[in-house]
């Protein structure tokens, strides 16, 4: 076999000029990789010091679960076990945005109900991601009653990569979840950070935004949103309790890239 040599140009023959490579700003899926630095135990139900993550703009996903009467039946069965769990439960005094009856946000443990609800959003969320890049941990889940008066303000769940919330109970004239195009402060100054400092060749968007909905609850109804998009329930005005469970799941890369990001003591929605 011949050994490859370099070809030779005449004196003459100008040199190529390459082309130029544009790196293209992704509007759909993950737009930016990031690392979380979790050596305070920010996030303690990520068990790393610190991971890769990411912000994604990802179309909001929305399943009726009860598409068939026996569906229906179990799920109906699941739903009044869970209410009945969250009537039971202790408010928790960590509820940050949520002025409600509030779970501990590690409820699912004591729920088989609300671990379900989580089990069946992690496996939405795995069916498509790239699981050869990215590992998933449905990282916890809880219960929330809303009465008459209660509301949770407006929110995100960021540095997780996804939020969830199913409709376990509710009336025809219960409050919406509201979810908001425009994100969180924090999002833009990770994106500015990232667009200075970030040496992985990504290509980094200038801003991001998202759709706007306004959903109306019904039960067996599953919603799964990137974390970062801002939320909010406002004041329920019905005298029919509002149930729901609500969860994160963190989308962790396999080989992180991007700046790291310290979110010590960051709480979307903070006045």
């Amino acid at each position: 076999m011949p050994t490859p040599t370099m070809s030779r140009r005449s004196p003459d023959q100008q040199r190529a000029k390459p082309k130029e490579i544009k790196k293209k700003v992704m509007t759909e899926g993950v737009i930016l990789e990031f690392v979380v630095d979790n050596k305070q135990g920010v996030m303690p139900d990520i068990p790393q010091s610190d991971y890769g993550s990411c912000i994604m703009n990802m179309p909001l996903i929305q399943h009726q679960l009860m598409t068939t009467d026996e569906d229906r039946a179990q799920i109906q069965q699941i739903n009044q076990r869970i209410k009945n769990d969250i009537d039971m439960a202790r408010r928790t005094d960590d509820a940050k945005n949520v002025s409600a009856h509030q779970t501990d946000f590690l409820f699912y443990k004591q729920s088989q109900g609300v671990n379900w609800v989580r089990q069946v959003a992690f496996s939405f969320v795995e069916r498509i991601i790239d699981l050869n890049r990215w590992k998933l941990y449905p990282v916890d889940g809880w219960g929330i009653r809303y009465q008459k008066g209660d509301r949770t303000k407006k929110h995100a769940h960021w540095p997780h990569s996804w939020a969830f919330v199913y409709f376990v109970d509710c009336g025809d004239d219960c409050s919406p979840l509201e979810i908001y195009s425009e994100p969180d402060p924090a999002i833009q100054q990770t994106l500015d950070l990232a667009r200075e400092h970030d040496k992985s060749g990504q290509a980094i968007p200038a801003s991001i935004s998202y759709q706007r909905h306004s959903i109306t609850p019904e039960p067996g109804k599953l919603c799964i949103f990137p974390g970062w998009v801002p939320h909010e329930v406002k004041e329920q005005q019905s005298d029919r309790a509002r149930y729901v469970v609500a969860g994160n799941i963190a989308q962790i890369a396999i080989q992180p890239q991007g700046i790291e990001v310290n979110v010590d003591g960051y709480i979307s929605g903070k006045a």
